[in-house]
């Protein structure tokens, strides 16, 4: 995923999977509920199933992403 310079993906839920996140290059912030960290090169996050989060890039550079989703299945849990 690339995100331009004072682009976001907005607010959204992940209600029957999670998402781990990597950043492969760039800056930006990631909210994750109500909190907010600023992410870069390197890090990783993960959004667990029931929780919302959004990232924006607030600097000059795209930011570039790699996202990977776990679906749940009801009888894994």
């Amino acid at each position: 995923i690339t995100i331009p310079s004072g682009a976001s993906i907005g607010m959204h839920s992940h209600e029957e999977d999670e998402e781990v996140i990597t950043v492969i290059s760039g800056k930006g912030v990631l909210k994750i509920n109500e909190d907010s960290y600023a992410i870069k090169k390197g890090d990783i996050s993960l959004t667990k199933k029931g929780h919302f989060h959004s990232i924006e890039n607030n600097n000059d550079e795209d930011l570039v992403l790699l996202a990977v989703i776990n679906y749940l299945k009801e009888e894994n849990l």
